[in-house]
């Protein structure tokens, strides 16, 4: 695996065997800005397309940043928008046990899903095997 982004709210690896991009969320998110949300974001968009990545693995087990209402509009128009026009194909979240960061990321994909983009299925998991299992053929 080739580490593309390392720093303190988000570790992100590439598995080109799989075409899997691999994140994790980090407990420090706590300390994230929006615009630190909105440029990581952007930055996953990007991987996404450089490296014709198909399979998607998001890790928020330790996500604690709040995505506010506006923030999970921003996320479901643009970066989702961004999202469809490259390759991907499954999205896999490994969802966090807290109430409220769980709550804003199940809301932020369902309004991903409601954008009705069509170009990838998003599937929550509670762990990472039978994540890796379903996103990998």
């Amino acid at each position: 695996m080739t580490t593309l982004l390392d720093n303190r709210f988000v570790k992100v690896q590439l598995d080109e065997a799989r075409n899997l991009l691999w994140l994790e969320w980090l407990p420090s998110t706590a300390d994230m800005s929006e615009e630190d949300y909105k440029t990581i974001l952007m930055q996953l968009a990007d991987f996404v397309s450089e490296h014709q990545v198909k399979y998607w693995l998001g890790d928020t087990l330790h996500f604690t940043y709040v995505i506010v209402p506006a923030l999970q509009e921003w996320t479901a128009k643009t970066f989702n928008t961004r999202l469809a026009t490259t390759g991907l194909q499954k999205m896999a979240l490994i969802i966090p046990r807290e109430l409220i960061a769980n709550l804003s990321v199940e809301q932020t994909t369902d309004d991903m899903e409601a954008t009705d983009m069509g170009k990838f299925t998003v599937k929550y998991f509670d762990n990472t095997e039978s994540a890796v299992q379903w996103l990998t053929p």
